[in-house]
């Protein structure tokens, strides 16, 4: 479990499948991420519950003051040999955007990443029409590396897919400048 000022970071329960099912299955938020361009059945949920890979960490997002899941965090893909894991976070519940914590959420999970994992480099991919979400990441310290373009096909028209990362010497030097 992670803790930082607002929010507890706690291993995904089987509760919580109703939920992320709902938020990837969300049409709003769908169009924002892109990996879920396709609907998710119960099955398919339980299945990526149970069957992750045991090197991948996930968790569920936890207001403390109001102990509301609104999301979950994950990082996937974790290369112990080069060092580097990728990143991936979603704020589902709608009333809790615009409220800072897909930023605190991803400044935890950098420390935890550098600090406890010792990784070197996270990246991410994001959709370069996600504005909102670059903002975050950028704040957060990550640069865009490049760009696959018209990479994602949505809802008639095709969409950038921005690859952004982090090095471990560029979030220590962002975090003393804080």
């Amino acid at each position: 479990m992670l803790v930082s000022e607002r929010l507890i970071l706690r291993p995904i329960e089987e509760k919580d499948l109703r939920a992320i099912k709902g938020w990837k299955n969300d049409p709003e938020i769908k169009k924002s991420l892109g990996g879920f361009s396709y609907g998710f059945s119960e099955k398919d949920i339980i299945s990526w519950y149970k069957n992750r890979p045991k090197n991948d960490y996930r968790w569920a997002i936890v207001v403390i003051s109001t102990k509301k899941t609104i999301g979950f965090v994950g990082l996937y893909n974790i290369d112990q040999i080069s060092h580097h894991a990728e990143l991936g976070i979603l704020i589902g519940d709608k009333n809790a955007h615009g409220k800072n914590f897909a930023s605190e959420t991803t400044n935890t999970i950098l420390k935890f990443a550098f600090s406890e994992m010792n990784l070197h480099r996270i990246y991410l991919y994001v959709l370069g029409n996600n504005i909102a979400a670059i903002r975050v990441y950028e704040k957060n310290g990550f640069t865009c590396e490049g760009t696959l373009r018209q990479h994602i096909y949505r809802d008639g028209q095709y969409n950038n897919y921005i690859v952004m990362g982090i090095l471990r010497d560029e979030y220590e030097k962002n975090t003393r400048l804080k």
